[in-house]
């Protein structure tokens, strides 16, 4: 495998990992606001957030660095 084909797999899988993340946190959030307690979803909503800051700046691929 060369080097690109590495750089553009791990940007792959980290999109991968966003959108089920995006995903996961969508249904949290329609299921809080519908059931009638919305504000209890900043506290999860802030940890996803910065979950999702911190893991890309750790892998994010070297050509962006």
């Amino acid at each position: 495998m060369n080097d690109f084909n590495k750089h553009t797999t791990r940007a792959f899988l980290l999109m991968i990992l966003f959108a089920a993340v995006a995903l996961f946190t969508g249904i949290m959030l329609y299921g809080a606001i519908k059931g009638g307690v919305w504000w209890s979803v900043f506290v999860p909503l802030a940890a996803v957030i910065y979950g999702c800051v911190a893991f890309y700046q750790k892998y994010k691929p070297a050509e962006y660095k």
